[in-house]
Formats: C-alpha cells, structure tokens, sequence
C-alpha cells in the first residue's frame, strides 16, 4: 500500500474515532439533560443525609403566640397593632425584635421544646449531583482515551509514514 492510501486510511481511522468518541459523550450529556428535565424525583434522590442541630431557631419559623409576643415585649413600648402584626407576618418579628432590643435568648425561651432546638434532615448530595458530576468525568476519560490513542496510534504512524 502506498503512502498514500495509508494516509487515507489513517485519517478515517481519526474520523471514526472521533465521531464514536463524539457519540459517547452527546449519549451521556443527552441523557443527564433528559433527567433533569423528565424526572426531577429521580435527579433529587438524596444519597447523603445529615441531621443538623441548629444553634438557634430563624425567627422566621417560629411558632410564638400573640400571649407570648406580648409576654416578650411586655417592658417595651411596642403597641397591640405592632404585636398583632409580627404574630401573622412573621418576617416582621426581626424589625420589631430589633426595634425594641430584644435579645435571641429573651425570645427563644418562649419556643416549644421541640420546637427549639428540633434536628432537621439536611440533605447534603443527591444523585443530580453525582449525574453531573460523572458527566465532566466522562468527558475526561473520552479525551484521554482520544490522547492515548491518538499517541500510541496516529502520531506514531504518520512519523513512520513521513519517515
């Protein structure tokens, strides 16, 4: 076989490597793309689970009773109206605790004690995570496959051919 032939044989064999490595990776990232779209129960699949303990309980999940935001706020001037508020709008506690100086531990000592210092579930990888992240890594490995072969293969078959 002439020199070539051999070229062209060496470049379709680059071609066809290319396109199934090509292939390959569309497959993979296709079919992450698919899940996150299709089935989003599957994607937030936790796999790594923590229960937290938090240090203190965000105001804007407490449960305090119009008594106990009273009983609370009882030494300052805060006024019915201003209580009635905080009690069903809740993001208004912050600006009304803060108006008035109250401390966290005047407040959280009015929570449940279930309510206080309750563990919470914080789910801390899924398999989404995983998924995409295993998608970079086949691009990888496909690249390396892609450079070894190329090394050991072409670049050493096109020196023999120049040569």
């Amino acid at each position: 076989m002439d020199k070539q032939q051999a070229l062209k044989t060496l470049a379709a064999q680059r071609w066809q490597i290319g396109i199934i490595l090509t292939i390959c990776m569309m497959v993979a990232y296709f079919a992450f793309i698919l899940l996150v779209a299709y089935n989003k129960e599957l994607i937030n699949t936790p796999l790594v689970v923590d229960t937290v303990t938090p240090k203190t309980v965000p105001l804007n999940e407490t449960d305090l009773s119009k008594a106990d935001l009273t009983e609370i706020l009882k030494d300052t001037k805060a006024t019915e109206k201003e209580i009635t508020i905080a009690v069903t709008k809740k993001k208004e506690l912050g600006e009304l605790f803060t108006k008035y100086n109250v401390s966290k531990e005047d407040w959280e000592k009015f929570l449940k004690p279930d309510e206080k210092f309750a563990p919470k579930e914080v789910v801390k990888l899924t398999l989404g995570i995983v998924l995409g992240a295993s998608t970079i890594v086949i691009a990888w490995i496909l690249t390396g496959i892609y450079i070894n072969w190329a090394n050991n293969r072409y670049d050493i078959e096109v020196q023999r051919l120049r040569g």
